[in-house]
């Protein structure tokens, strides 16, 4: 019995010295003694049609370039790559370079030609080798609606406002006419 406590005790011991030697390599490497963290903006907020810049940058205090990659999801952590799976995005989506990346620690994207749907919470995902995966707290994205001039197509409000007006005056117009009708009958009857 006393034998296979001191086999166990020994087999312990031997896991920790490798697992701090293990630590201690990761150290030296620069690359899991870091504590990393992942900023982004709590909201960005633009007009639709502009350009949405949203924010996606990371510390590390490793000297030299951060390899890994980033993963932008809409709504919750857990959800799909926007890149991969969303056709909405598609064409209007552009991700911060690989070498801004690696070298200013920059994960940050653009999506063009802004609609009110985009509106929502945006997560950036980290995949750092050695590291791990690591989120940002996402950031809100709320696309305000285009605001109504006069080199835009009338916007819905003033259309529908229109067709009211014009129904309006097309009702007083017919009113009118049968009113004239039956006063001239009358005024013939009369006579």
């Amino acid at each position: 019995m006393l034998a296979v406590f001191i086999n166990y005790t020994i087999h312990i011991i031997w896991l920790i010295i490798l697992h701090v030697f293990h630590i201690s390599l990761l150290c030296i490497s620069g690359v899991a003694c870091q504590n990393i963290i992942v900023f982004q903006p709590p909201t960005v907020e633009v007009t639709e049609g502009e350009k949405a810049h949203l924010k996606c940058t990371f510390n590390s205090t490793a000297e030299d370039s951060v390899t890994g990659s980033a993963i932008w999801k809409k709504g919750s952590e857990t959800a799909k790559s926007l890149l991969e799976h969303d056709d909405q995005m598609k064409g209007r989506l552009e991700m911060a370079n690989a070498r801004d990346f690696k070298t200013k620690h920059d994960a940050s994207i653009y999506i063009h030609n802004v609609m009110e749907r985009d509106s929502g919470i945006y997560y950036c995902e980290l995949d750092l080798v050695s590291v791990g995966n690591l989120f940002g707290s996402g950031t809100y994205l709320n696309v305000k609606r285009l605001p109504c001039n006069s080199q835009v197509a009338l916007c819905e409000d003033l259309w529908i406002l229109s067709i009211v007006r014009i129904s309006l005056t097309s009702l007083l117009t017919i009113a009118m006419i049968v009113f004239i009708c039956i006063s001239c009958r009358l005024s013939v009857k009369d006579k």
